[in-house]
């Protein structure tokens, strides 16, 4: 698969992740997630169509969003166990997401921007649009004080 975007590595999503916290982020590569049961981020490029997404399991979200608003970590710890991500850490790694663009862009690639962050199970239809033929990675993302939740992308 040739893809258009540039190929996220540990490194790129460590260091980018590191400057929005500003505390360490550790970041191991690991496996892709299925976007069925996962948060899914669409990316759209400036023809409107989705090239990429990021997916998400509730850890990632309830960490990685929670601890960007500084929530206390029991609260994050109830929120991912019971499966009840609130508005509050949706919207948190809503902007982790759309920072994260800035890793599957350089002067030469497609220019894309953040579209939606959807729950589990209501974005097969983004999905789908990418096709078959994609280039997936995953990785395991930990904020300095909070637990390990994992991402994974997918590239047309």
């Amino acid at each position: 698969m040739t893809t258009q975007l540039i190929v996220p590595t540990e490194k790129s999503v460590g260091d980018i992740l590191t400057s929005l916290y500003g505390k360490e982020v550790t970041t191991v590569a690991a496996d892709p997630l299925p976007a069925a049961d996962s948060f899914v981020s669409s990316y759209l490029c400036d023809e409107d169509k989705t090239v990429a997404v990021c997916l998400a399991d509730y850890a990632a979200v309830g960490n990685a969003g929670g601890s960007l608003l500084m929530l206390p970590v029991g609260g994050i710890e109830d929120a991912v166990n019971d499966k009840d991500i609130s508005k509050n850490m949706s919207e948190g790694f809503y902007e982790v997401v759309n920072v994260l663009s800035r890793v599957l862009m350089d002067n030469n690639s497609l220019h894309l921007r953040l579209d939606k962050l959807y729950p589990p199970g209501e974005a097969t239809a983004v999905t789908e649009e990418l096709g078959s033929d994609i280039e997936e990675m995953g990785f395991d993302i930990t904020v300095q004080g909070y637990a390990t939740g994992r991402i994974s992308f997918q590239l047309a």
